[in-house]
């Protein structure tokens, strides 16, 4: 979500099952430092590319002269050349990717070689959230009585990674808070949001470990929220993981009660004028592309794609030509979008046109 996204960036499908080589036994997740640099490992969830600073002088911003840590590995590992103090305030400087797609989230931590992962659960606590009612509302979310926040701060990803049901509350909840930074990065409050938060993606991963299915229910649980501002209004959870049982996730579609919101699927790329069109011709030929074989494709005569024109068609490669019918108006400038028909919704409307006028207007005789 953040899914977590922020992606609401956007949450990684690989959640490998195999073990991590660097990740330590317990859940404290100290690593042996032979570089002599202090090591954070950056999760949200795992985030490649990434970078951060040291801010010393605490102005939230990474300053040229502040230290700032190597690009993050796969695993989201990254490290400093200098040993850093415990409580050292680390902010994120370079976004990096996680899933292949630009993280849009903004991590922090304070500093901790007992607690070396940085999530949003350690962002909240950067933010300056009380640790207390932080606690306190995860708890009620989850449905847990931890009694420290440090409960909170292990991996994430430990449940995955360990194969471990008992760990997924942390995922689970990091997952929430994800979806909570994405609308407002600097939140130092989760009380009255956490619990449908949390309710919605546990719906998506259930009580066992993660398999795909679940894992794609709980990165499009995420990502919808994001995309809607922190809204689930129309979202049936429990549809949404038959649906997807057997879907990529790039063809992952939900539609909201009142808007259609993509996930992963782009609509059509470019929609031209054929050039196998006659150009004396009442019905031009629509050439529609950036799309892929199977795609049942509809033209539309308005820019939200709410009036169509003709049948849809499926197309049978990466483009498709379309016919126009006979009867468009003439003498005004006509445009032509289309969108990707999908059985559980659309993608949205092409922002790419065809653009033209038919003219019946009869010559003018000297």
């Amino acid at each position: 979500m953040r899914i977590y996204q922020k992606s609401l960036a956007l949450l990684s499908l690989a959640f490998a099952l195999s073990s991590c080589n660097f990740l330590a036994e317990g859940i404290k997740g100290s690593f042996s430092n032979s570089f002599g640099g202090s090591i954070v490992v950056m999760v949200d969830p795992y985030i490649e590319g990434a970078t951060m600073c040291y801010d010393i002088n605490l102005n939230n911003f990474c300053d040229p002269d502040e230290p700032e840590s190597s690009p993050s590995d796969s695993k989201g590992k990254t490290q400093f050349a200098i040993n850093l103090p415990n409580n050292a305030r680390l902010i994120q400087k370079e976004k990096g990717s996680s899933n292949g797609k630009p993280f849009l989230g903004n991590l922090k931590t304070d500093y901790d070689p007992d607690f070396v992962y940085v999530t949003p659960i350690t962002t909240m606590i950067a933010n300056g959230a009380n640790e207390a009612t932080l606690l306190s509302n995860l708890n009620t979310a989850a449905e847990t009585s931890f009694t420290s926040i440090e409960d909170f701060k292990i991996n994430p990803m430990a449940a995955v990674e360990e194969n471990d049901p008992s760990k997924l509350v942390v995922l689970k909840a990091s997952m929430a808070i994800s979806t909570l930074l994405a609308a407002d990065p600097d939140r130092t409050s989760i009380t009255g949001d956490i619990t449908e938060k949390y309710s919605n993606i546990n719906h998506g991963i259930g009580a066992n470990v993660p398999n795909e299915t679940q894992l794609k229910a709980a990165v499009v649980v995420q990502e919808y929220i994001s995309l809607n501002s922190g809204s689930v209004s129309g979202l049936n959870v429990a549809a949404l993981v038959t649906t997807i049982n057997s879907t990529p996730i790039k063809q992952i579609i939900l539609t909201n009660a009142t808007t259609p919101v993509t996930i992963g699927t782009p609509p059509p790329s470019l929609v031209k004028i054929s050039d196998n069109s006659p150009l004396v011709i009442a019905s031009p030929t629509i050439f529609v592309g950036g799309i892929k074989a199977g795609d049942q494709v509809q033209l539309y005569s308005d820019k939200t794609c709410t009036t169509p024109i003709g049948s849809p068609q499926t197309s049978s490669g990466d483009s498709i030509e379309m016919s126009t019918p006979s009867n468009l108006a003439a003498n005004n400038e006509i445009r032509i979008y289309a969108k990707i028909l999908n059985p559980t919704g659309s993608t949205a409307c092409s922002s790419s046109f065809a653009r033209f006028t038919i003219d019946n207007t009869a010559p003018l005789l000297d």
